[in-house]
């Protein structure tokens, strides 16, 4: 419930400022918002530094990355908390079924340089928040 307030919040925000809207055919059918750096980062990360604009090159990037990487990405999460990692059905291996997966959702877009100064990439849309460095 929080994370839907949240989404449609931001949505409406970005509606309001006219932040850009864009098309990523090849990754959904929605529409995603890049957030520029004048928005605050709602979201606690240990090693975040600065806020930066992530461009489309970066967008495409991080669809492409989550795509290929979800499975790996999602178990390491379970095995972290020492949960089952079955319950992360192994067709996700496969880049075209997270696509399928998450085909229909909208996507927002954040980024920020972390302390080892990397770029790191959000992606949020109506089902979790996923981020990884680019």
């Amino acid at each position: 419930m929080k994370l839907s307030f949240y989404i449609l919040s931001s949505i409406a925000t970005a509606f309001f400022l006219q932040f850009p809207i864009i098309h990523l055919e090849n990754y959904y059918s929605g529409e995603g918002v890049i957030f520029d750096k004048t928005v605050h980062y709602p979201f606690v990360e240990p090693t975040y530094s600065k806020p930066y604009n992530p461009n489309i090159e970066d967008i495409k990037i991080t669809e492409k990355f989550i795509s290929e990487h979800y499975y790996e990405y999602k178990t390491n999460i379970l095995d972290s908390f020492h949960l089952d990692k079955s319950v992360i059905k192994s067709k996700y291996k496969n880049p075209k079924n997270v696509i399928n997966k998450y085909y229909k959702y909208n996507r927002q877009y954040a980024g920020f340089i972390n302390k080892y100064k990397l770029k790191v990439a959000l992606l949020e849309d109506e089902v979790e928040k996923r981020s990884f460095s680019i």
